[in-house]
């Protein structure tokens, strides 16, 4: 069993990075990221600021520009101060994936593809599967992602992402990885940053979400040879239940630009932040998470009505995200539907 696990691993393992790496040459082989990203780094005198969003390069001018419209609830691309930009969801994107999702935010792009492995039980977390997010932030995307700065940015949003789904799991879901007392599914979620136009956090955890609500978990027997080992049959994915994500957060980040605040900020206004606070909201509108970026202190007036708007945000944002989810799952096999554990 061994060592059929690892030829499995390793053969899911190449599939699905060659799997990506088309998908990103058919996303994003226009080049549109890089041109955008360049287009918002208007000088080379521009101020960099760090971060898990990864921030343009803008000159004090056109810093100034920004914040004086936020002041006055003007953003660049015309939107209101606690608006969300629209998204666009596409389920099924990589083929030897066990679940997959491509999200659009604006000018924010990201791929997700998901793959299983047969994993030793943890001893210590008995009849729990395992979820591992790792987050690849591709020097397509935004000049910025170049070198040491894409990595620093990568290795945050995976650790971000790995909270998010370690809290965030329930009961329910972890059963669904159970296989024996000895054995359990890993499920490896790599996500490839393809555009960057600012909420990358966001964007990332709702690929994540959409990658995994896709994901079809294959059912396993066990069964006994002749000389009592036990082997695992795995059964049809066309036959699985999607994994249960109920309960699974969303992260919702808003920046103080000035004096006033801003949800959902482009990389432009992300460069004029003082400080961004990202919240994980649950289904029930309650807080599951909260990661801070670079910035100044916030105040604890200021941080209570960020929170406050990042829950009315983060429900409706999930159930966007729900009904686009189920309308691709829908049109590709309508039976799931009624399994769905998104809507039970």
């Amino acid at each position: 069993l061994s060592s059929l696990s690892l030829s499995l691993s390793l053969s899911l393992s190449l599939s699905l990075l060659l799997s990506l790496s088309l998908v990103m040459g058919k996303l994003a082989g226009d080049g549109t990221g890089v041109a955008a990203a360049r287009a918002t780094g208007a000088t080379s005198h521009g101020e960099r600021q760090g971060g898990v969003q990864g921030v343009a390069l803008l000159s004090s001018a056109e810093k100034d520009f920004v914040r004086a419209g936020v002041a006055v609830g003007v953003r660049p691309d015309g939107r209101e101060c606690l608006e969300s930009r629209g998204f666009s969801v596409q389920l099924g994107v990589v083929p030897n994936a066990h679940g997959s999702a491509v999200v659009q935010c604006g000018g924010t792009r990201v791929v997700v593809g998901v793959k299983a492995e047969f994993a030793a039980m943890d001893r210590a977390a008995p009849r729990k599967g395992r979820i591992e997010a790792a987050v690849t932030c591709s020097a397509t995307a935004s000049p910025l992602f170049e070198g040491r700065a894409g990595e620093e940015v990568s290795a945050e949003l995976s650790f971000v992402l790995n909270r998010m789904l370690s809290d965030g799991l329930g009961a329910a879901a972890y059963e669904q990885l159970h296989i024996s007392d000895d054995l359990c599914w890993h499920l490896y979620a790599d996500a490839v940053v393809l555009q960057h136009d600012g909420s990358l956090l966001d964007c990332a955890s709702m690929a994540i979400h959409a990658a995994l609500a896709d994901t079809l978990v294959p059912l396993t027997t066990l069964g006994k040879n002749e000389d009592g080992s036990v082997h695992v049959e795995i059964h049809d994915s066309r036959t699985a239940p999607v994994l249960d994500m109920a309960h699974v957060p969303l992260f919702i980040t808003l920046a103080q630009v000035g004096q006033g605040v801003v949800a959902d900020a482009l990389a432009a206004e992300e460069a004029c932040a003082a400080a961004r606070l990202s919240i994980g909201v649950s289904e029930a509108g309650r807080v599951a998470a909260t990661h801070k970026a670079d910035g100044r202190a916030l105040n604890p007036t200021l941080v209570s009505q960020m929170l406050k708007a990042a829950c009315k945000l983060g429900v409706s944002r999930i159930k966007q995200l729900r009904a686009a989810c189920a309308e691709e799952i829908a049109a590709r096999n309508p039976a799931h539907v009624l399994d769905y554990p998104l809507f039970a």
